[in-house]
């Protein structure tokens, strides 16, 4: 088989939103099929559950994965993320920070990618790329390409007032995502308003028709 028939068989891969401090990745994991043991030595990351279920695995312990999860895997720590068998695809955000895509050590693999030292570009989602004016060197794409969730820059002003979407996240934007490594990742699980920074922009995630 095929390289490129391997990342079919495992899902696929879109790079949702780049800004000069964020990697936002989406994730689609196929039934029974597992990333590669992985680690990254400078970037701290966070693995959100739009859908399905699953499971994250570290090299002393694993931690199941269903819809609403969030998931915190710091610096160098190695991590595999796989969907359950005989389910729907494992549908994650993920988020990377600092970015850098070539900051990544391969453990293990099934997909003969263990001597790569670097992460593929992915797929841009498709509907056009969009900015906005207060993050001129950020870019994001509307709509994921399965039809099933869509992405959108937000006020906290706005949060605060409408609040979060049934089975969305909002990840905070800003350099103060590059200065800590505890990033505020918020869901309609938490409903505290005072979580909400009214002056910060946050990338809403949701699902279409919720």
């Amino acid at each position: 088989m095929s390289q490129r028939a391997h990342h079919q068989a495992l899902g696929k891969e879109y790079h949702a939103f780049v800004d000069d401090f964020l990697d936002i990745w989406h994730l689609q994991i196929n039934p029974g099929q597992s990333t590669s043991v992985h680690a990254h030595p400078r970037k701290t990351t966070y693995l959100l559950c739009l859908s399905g279920s699953g499971v994250s695995t570290n090299l002393k312990s694993s931690v199941p994965i269903s819809q609403g999860t969030i998931l915190r895997i710091g610096r160098g720590a190695f991590h595999a993320t796989k969907c359950d068998e005989g389910t729907e695809p494992l549908m994650l955000i993920e988020v990377e920070t600092p970015r850098n895509k070539f900051d990544l050590v391969r453990l293990a693999d099934n997909y003969d990618r263990a001597e790569k030292r670097y992460e593929p570009e992915g797929t841009p989602l498709p509907g056009g790329r969009r900015r906005h004016p207060q993050f001129p060197n950020a870019s994001f794409c509307p709509a994921s390409p399965c039809g099933k969730f869509k992405f959108a820059i937000r006020t906290g002003m706005d949060v605060f007032y409408r609040g979060i979407p049934d089975g969305g996240f909002l990840i905070k934007l800003g350099i103060d995502t590059l200065l800590s490594d505890d990033m505020l990742i918020l869901s309609n699980r938490v409903r505290e308003k005072e979580s909400i920074n009214t002056d910060a922009h946050y990338l809403c995630v949701e699902t279409i028709g919720a």
